[in-house]
């Protein structure tokens, strides 16, 4: 499901987050930040606002990136 080259990152997360970042289109942990970081632009944008993506989010911090 996820890019072999960032294997290590895939490897903390389980097979329900995985399946979440393959369906999103998500392969890579670049694409990943690319799309956390975009998520969190939008939340400045919208500060009254909701979570663009809950489970994003919930990686991010199992990941350690927030």
């Amino acid at each position: 499901m996820v890019g072999e080259r960032d294997r290590d990152w895939a490897d903390k997360l389980n097979k329900t987050e995985k399946a979440h970042l393959f369906n999103s289109g998500v392969l890579t942990k670049k694409q990943f930040l690319n799309t956390r970081k975009h998520q969190l632009d939008t939340i400045k944008k919208y500060p009254d606002g909701t979570e663009p993506c809950w489970e994003c989010r919930s990686i991010a911090y199992k990941l350690g990136l927030e």
